[in-house]
C-alpha cells in the first residue's frame, strides 16, 4: 500500500494539473488506487484496529466505485 502511494506521488508530482492533463497518469493513478483498496480488504481486523483513523469501510466502497467506473 505504501509502495502504491509512493508511485501515485511520483506519477503526479503532487500536481493535480499533471493528473488532469495526462490520460497515462490518470490510468496509472487509478490502477494504484485500485491496488491500495484491494490490499486493504486483505488486512486482518487486528491490523486495521491499529489504524482506527482510517475509514476502512469507505475504502472498500471506493474500490467498488473505481472498478465500476473503469469497466465502463
Amino acid at each position: 500500500m505504501r509502495e502504491c502511494t509512493g508511485r501515485i506521488r511520483e506519477y503526479t508530482g503532487g500536481d493535480m494539473t499533471r493528473f488532469e492533463t495526462s490520460r497515462l497518469v490518470q490510468d496509472a493513478v487509478i490502477r494504484n488506487l485500485q491496488r491500495i483498496t484491494e490490499s486493504s480488504q486483505r488486512l486482518s481486523g487486528e491490523i486495521k484496529g491499529t489504524q482506527a483513523q482510517v475509514p476502512w469501510r469507505e475504502l472498500a466502497g471506493f474500490r467498488n466505485v473505481i472498478v465500476q467506473n473503469v469497466a465502463q
